[in-house]
């Protein structure tokens, strides 16, 4: 794990929200925070375990510092969207892997200082560099940043009568989220993946990528990359589904027709099965595939297995967009393994 810089002042507000932050984590996460800096308290509720961390905070047992290298070891594999990536052709990946090169142009780019050391950032007001993580094969770059935003509340939904009209009032709850966006690059294969924790309602993905190009391109070649598309992969992750050989379950698949009109396929039932039950939809969905269509959404259950490289115990949804977009939406919270494990395989299935 990479060594922390100088911390900085928290705010009063960063405090209370770390903590809220921390509070958020599910109880394994917790748990295993808490065995690592010897604290008592680990098999209680959640609410406890807040507690007996805030009166670790309060004896100074563990220190803010702590909790942010938590949430910078969490917050990467939970809700987000991911870009793919190409690598630059003709560039010489080798000052980029040796790291004594790398120390040198960091340095004299004046972010040499973040090297394979953390500032552990809570609610910086603009995007803002936290690490540059270097190992044999890979480079990894992590900014945060604060995110304002309003999330519907129905609970404190209301009407009134107002003479003969009736008048109802959509409550909104202003959300203060800690925003991570992470660019990783493998130098080995030469293609990279930028990870965008959730946004609130109303940002856009590409928005964020573009201020994450802001902030690296001094010393990141960022506009020497090029977008991976991702339509051959949920054609294949059909085709290998219809044949037996499935990877995945489908929710729903998405064609683009050579006519620019999109046909999607879907099953009602969450827990459902799309390929496979009825000829009519599978008829329809090979029609599309045969014939000059190009996949533009696929909404997939990615499988545990026995293979020994798969580290699924349950299974991971993503849900992937082609056309305009080109990105994959992580809905729910995961573990690194089995992100990285969905990535490959989606990376894979692009070739």
């Amino acid at each position: 794990m990479s060594a922390f810089l100088p911390s900085p002042d928290y705010s009063e507000e960063e405090r209370r929200l770390i903590v809220d932050y921390i509070a958020q984590l599910t109880k394994p996460t917790l748990a295993r925070f808490m065995r690592e800096h010897q604290l008592s308290g680990r098999a209680g509720t959640k609410e406890n375990m807040r507690e007996r961390i805030e009166e670790a905070l309060a004896q100074h047992a563990v220190s803010f510092t702590d909790l942010v290298g938590l949430l910078d070891e969490v917050e990467p594999w939970g809700k987000q969207h991911v870009y793919f990536l190409r690598g630059p052709e003709g560039l010489d990946l080798g000052a980029w892997l040796a790291k004594t090169e790398l120390q040198s142009y960091l340095t004299e780019k004046r972010v040499g200082k973040y090297l394979d050391r953390k500032l552990p950032l809570i609610l910086p007001e603009k995007l803002s560099l936290s690490s540059i993580e270097h190992s044999s094969n890979r480079l990894r770059v992590t900014a945060i940043e604060r995110r304002d935003g309003w999330e519907r509340d129905e609970t404190n939904d209301r009407s009134e009568q107002a003479g003969d009209e009736r008048i109802q009032y959509r409550a909104y709850v202003k959300r203060v989220s800690r925003g991570l966006i992470a660019f990783e690059w493998d130098l080995i294969q030469n293609v990279a993946t930028v990870q965008i924790s959730q946004l609130p309602s109303g940002f856009r993905y590409e928005q964020a990528l573009g201020r994450f190009n802001t902030l690296v391109k001094r010393w990141l070649p960022m506009d020497t990359f090029t977008s991976l598309g991702l339509a051959r992969a949920i054609q294949r992750f059909h085709e290998w589904e219809a044949e037996g050989l499935a990877i995945t379950r489908s929710h729903s698949i998405g064609y683009r027709t050579p006519g620019n009109r999109e046909l999607v396929g879907k099953t009602l039932d969450p827990q459902g099965v799309f390929l496979g039950q009825e000829d009519i939809v599978d008829d329809a969905m090979n029609n599309a595939k045969t014939h000059g269509s190009v996949g533009s959404s696929g909404n997939f259950y990615f499988l545990p297995s026995s293979d020994a490289h798969n580290p699924l115990s349950l299974e991971v949804h993503a849900i992937l967009w082609a056309g305009d977009l080109q990105r994959v939406n992580f809905p729910t919270s995961n573990v690194e393994s089995e992100v990285r494990y969905v990535l490959r395989r989606i990376r894979e299935a692009s070739r």
